[in-house]
C-alpha cells in the first residue's frame, strides 16, 4: 500500500543521508579508539526521516548513546503522541530533554517509549560522561506564551539549574533552549 511505499522511501532516504555523514568522518576520527560516542538530535518536530536518520547514525557510528533535547513533537495535540513509537529500541540508551514544542502529555508519551529515558532534572553517566537533562521549562504547544513571560519562567527556572550543576558537576547540560 500507500503507507508501506511511503515508509520505504523514507528508509531509503535516511539511509543515504546517514551513508553522506559517515563518508565525511575524517580517518583521525573514525580510528579513534577508547572515546566516548554521543550523538545529539534536537527539532526533530514530527519527522519520521529524523528519527531514522538518528537511528541510522546511531549504528553507522557506533554510539553510546544518544541526547534528544527536544521539539521532538510540534503542536502538543493527542494525534502526535504515537509518534514517540518510532524511538522504540534504538539499540543504545536514548535520553530525552523535552523542548518547548513537547506538550505535557507527549512528552509522557515519549518518556515511556521502550528504550527512551527522560533525564529531566538528573545526570546520566555514559561511559564516565556525566550529563544533567533540564526540560524547557516554558511550552508552547498548549497556549501562546508571550515574550516576556516565556523570559521570566526560563529566568525563574535558572536558580534551579545553577543549583543542580553546582551540586552534580555535570560535565555537559542537556537543555533545549539557553
Amino acid at each position: 500500500g500507500t503507507a508501506s511505499g511511503v515508509d520505504a522511501r523514507v528508509d531509503v532516504l535516511s539511509q543515504r543521508l546517514a551513508d553522506l555523514y559517515s563518508a565525511s568522518i575524517t580517518s583521525d576520527i573514525a580510528g579513534s579508539g577508547g572515546d566516548v560516542s554521543i550523538l545529539h538530535v534536537s527539532d526533530i518536530h514530527l519527522n519520521p526521516i529524523g528519527v531514522n536518520l538518528a537511528r541510522n547514525l546511531a549504528e553507522s557510528f557506533a554510539v553510546d548513546a544518544i541526547i534528544d533535547t527536544g521539539d521532538t513533537t510540534s503542536f502538543g495535540l493527542p494525534l502526535e503522541e504515537p509518534f514517540s513509537d518510532l524511538f522504540d529500541d534504538f539499540g543504545v540508551p536514548y535520553y530525552f530533554v523535552a523542548g518547548n514544542h513537547d506538550s505535557p502529555a507527549n512528552r509522557r508519551a515519549i518518556s515511556a517509549a521502550e528504550g527512551v529515558t527522560s533525564i529531566d532534572r538528573r545526570v546520566v553517566d555514559v561511559g564516565g560522561v556525566r550529563i544533567l537533562g533540564f526540560d524547557d521549562p516554558v511550552v508552547t504547544t498548549t497556549r501562546i506564551v508571550p515574550p516576556e513571560q516565556r523570559r521570566e519562567t526560563m529566568e525563574a527556572a535558572e536558580p534551579e539549574l545553577r543549583q543542580l550543576t553546582r551540586e552534580e558537576q555535570p560535565d555537559v547540560v542537556a537543555i533545549h533552549n539557553p
